[in-house]
């Protein structure tokens, strides 16, 4: 399918251009501290760093958070809970309003909670969080963004080098934009139980293992190969308590969901399966 790297901002363009031409939210909205919580998911939906689109939204994962409070209740616990890849923390209220203060500790995770960016006249230009170099430059006509693979041409060609003359990454001269839902930055300043960091997959966890792992939309084959999902496995095994759970879920078009159990002899094992499972639960099963 082939990309198209720059888009019109959807909320400038009028009703027939939208129909007819890529659009997309201008996601200059969430500067605006007093956006409401709606509008901020649909915003933040259009920020995209490398390949990854930071769209998501309240209960997404529904079916992946009835099997975990189920799980819960089964076990009598009060977990500790690891979310990978929350994007936003939008999933995790919906997770938090249903466990109702039964845990010990949720981390909100995500490899990038802030983005860099600096304000020219009418445009914005927002920048990598790690290399710095600028990855969208937006005005009110268009939202322009780094890609480098199923480009349209000319326009892949053309966005690429609009991005490459834009300003240089200044700190004196950029702000941070949080993209952390601000409900969960400020349910997080009053219970200290709940912990928001950013968190590298194919790293090793630095706290303390927990008894259970969601991990949701990100280990899957279209983003990453076979051997950095083993390696990202290992960290995520390394993070879980023996007797703890792995909730593995891919929502694409639909919601499916693995359940593994970590056994006490340091084996998971797959104890439920919805929806046909993760597309990664052979992966998960042939190595582990």
């Amino acid at each position: 399918m082939m990309r198209a790297p720059v888009k019109l901002n959807k909320n400038n363009t009028n009703k027939f251009l939208n129909k007819l031409l890529p659009t997309i939210e201008d996601p200059r909205k969430i500067l605006n501290k007093k956006l409401d919580l709606d509008n901020f998911d649909k915003s933040i939906s259009a920020i995209k760093i490398d390949t990854t689109w930071k769209s998501t939204f309240r209960d997404r994962h529904s079916l992946t958070d009835k099997l975990i409070i189920k799980t819960i209740i089964d076990k009598s616990i009060t977990p500790s809970i690891l979310e990978v890849g929350a994007s936003t923390g939008a999933t995790s209220l919906s997770l938090l309003d249903k466990l109702n203060g039964n845990f010990n500790r949720f981390y909100i995770t995500d490899l990038f909670f802030n983005l860099p960016y600096r304000m020219s006249g009418d445009t914005t230009f927002f920048y990598h969080p790690k290399n710095l170099n600028c990855i969208m430059r937006v005005n009110n006509l268009t939202v322009i963004y780094r890609d480098k693979v199923n480009l349209w041409f000319p326009i892949g060609w053309l966005s690429n080098i609009y991005l490459n003359n834009s300003p240089k990454y200044r700190k004196s001269e950029c702000k941070i934009l949080s993209m952390v839902h601000p409900e969960i930055i400020e349910i997080s300043k009053i219970d200290r139980s709940i912990i928001i960091e950013e968190y590298d997959i194919f790293t090793s966890w630095k706290r303390e293992p927990v008894d259970i792992i969601k991990v949701c939309n990100i280990l899957n084959i279209t983003y990453f190969s076979e051997k950095e999902i083993i390696n990202a496995l290992r960290n995520l095994k390394a993070a879980l308590k023996p007797g703890g759970y792995l909730f593995l879920t891919d929502n694409r078009k639909f919601e499916s969901v693995s359940v593994f159990f970590y056994d006490l002899h340091g084996k998971f094992r797959l104890v439920k399966e919805k929806n046909g499972g993760s597309s990664i639960t052979s992966i998960l099963g042939k190595e582990f």
